[in-house]
């Protein structure tokens, strides 16, 4: 709340562990990340834009601008209307279906990414939908991903948030994505953050 106690919309919080997950995420890709000049961030499932306006409001907006793709036209409308989001010139918003969207090859491919971040419980439902289980998803996603145009100036990181998935479904969405990884000798490896509950799950290798 402001000094006169009304509620006010702080552009730097993340409540989300999911979306503080992918900070981390997208601040690992920055580092990594070869070649010169600005980065783009795709974000697959821009709901009310919290995630990409968090991460504009820190030091980031400097060297990196966020291409948030969402089909809900109201979500993006009450975004830019009560959170700030029409002010932020660094934000481009494409409604479109994300998984559309990747399928016909419209992420970036002529700029370093520090990752492609999935922001959309396509989870919740038990099982993996087929398009999003599908080479024709993956491969164009970890092209994204790895700067394959530019010769690997990418991060290679993906994170997908699994949100009402089972640690059975997220084991499957992860060897579904790696069968469709590239295969000219990348080493790439998948780690999981645990969904809420299945933390007493034990550990074991080989991710």
């Amino acid at each position: 709340r402001d000094d006169t106690g009304e509620p006010i919309f702080l552009r730097d919080r993340l409540n989300a562990s999911s979306h503080q997950a992918m900070t981390v995420v997208v601040a690992l890709g920055l580092g990594w990340c070869g070649g010169a000049g600005e980065r783009v961030l795709p974000l697959l499932g821009g709901g009310g834009l919290v995630l990409p306006m968090a991460l504009l409001a820190s030091g980031l907006r400097q060297t990196m601008r966020v291409l948030a793709v969402e089909m809900d036209k109201t979500a993006t409308e009450l975004a830019m209307q009560f959170f700030g989001a029409a002010t932020e010139p660094r934000l481009r918003v494409e409604e479109a279906d994300a998984l559309d969207f990747v399928c016909r090859g419209r992420l970036p491919s002529d700029v370093p990414v520090p990752a492609v971040l999935i922001d959309i419980d396509f989870l919740r439902g038990g099982a993996i939908p087929e398009t999003f289980g599908s080479a024709d998803f993956w491969r164009p996603a970890w092209l994204c991903a790895l700067g394959s145009a530019l010769g690997g100036g990418g991060a290679g990181l993906v994170a997908v948030n699994t949100i009402g998935a089972g640690p059975e479904l997220v084991d499957a969405l992860a060897a579904t994505a790696l069968s469709h990884a590239p295969t000219d000798g990348t080493i790439l490896a998948a780690g999981v953050f645990e969904p809420c509950g299945s933390a007493d799950r034990s550990l074991r290798g080989g991710w």
